[in-house]
């Protein structure tokens, strides 16, 4: 579990968080797979956050974004998951795709490669620096999210859906979270990486573009996170 105070004084933070944006904030996408990857038809349990899929390996989620794959029941598709790093067990991807392209794709913000490798590098980045937290012996900014588009440059902030236009298909992307991270001022120093920065998110495809409610991180649920180095 975090520590959000681990120091024994806390810093004084330049820019601290509004309450807004620490509350947009979601939960960590979490995928349990029997299998990296699959092709069949498409079998969904459940709705809202969490749902299993199935084609035929199976694979349980819970998805901040709240996906609905409903539409692809009982369509041919390649379902594939990636473990981005073996030492957090969050840093699971996953795609499902058909012919036409991308169905559904969910960046852990760590490891995992799936968005790049079909949308481009670069085509997720940190954008504008929205606050400061102190997360046990690092500073996190929370920013938003800068996606590149058929129609150029679009911003996106964490529990805002927006609409993306990606190969002429529309998509509804969600920012689960994003920051980067530094040292806190009188922190231990520590042999390792340190606290990686986090850009996470989730796009689904849709027919049209639309507006969506902002959604909400359950009351009972931490906010996705990469634990620090040193942190416990």
């Amino acid at each position: 579990m975090l520590l959000l105070a681990a120091l024994n004084a806390c810093t004084t933070l330049e820019n601290p968080a509004p309450e807004e944006v620490l509350d947009a904030q979601l939960e960590a996408l979490t995928v349990d797979h029997s299998g990296q990857g699959a092709e069949g038809l498409l079998a969904v349990e459940g709705e809202g956050a969490d749902f299993a899929i199935t084609a035929p390996a199976e694979f349980t989620v819970h998805s901040p974004a709240h996906a609905d794959l409903s539409p692809w029941a009982d369509q041919l598709v390649t379902v594939q998951a990636n473990q981005g790093s073996e030492d957090w067990t969050g840093s699971v991807g996953i795609e499902v795709s058909d012919d036409a392209g991308a169905i559904w794709l969910a960046e852990p913000g760590i490891g995992s490669v799936f968005a790049e490798n079909r949308f481009g590098e670069g085509f997720a980045s940190h954008g504008e620096a929205l606050g400061e937290e102190q997360r046990g012996n690092y500073i996190v900014t929370y920013t938003s999210v800068l996606f590149q588009t058929d129609e150029g440059e679009v911003e996106a902030f964490a529990g805002k859906p927006v609409t993306l236009v990606l190969g002429e298909l529309n998509y509804r992307a969600t920012v689960i979270t994003a920051y980067t991270s530094e040292d806190a001022p009188g922190a231990p120093e520590y042999d390792c990486m340190g606290k990686p920065p986090l850009l996470s998110y989730e796009l689904v495809r849709v027919d049209a573009p639309a507006t969506w409610e902002p959604l909400l991180r359950p009351a009972s649920l931490d906010v996705a996170d990469i634990p620090g180095c040193g942190d416990e």
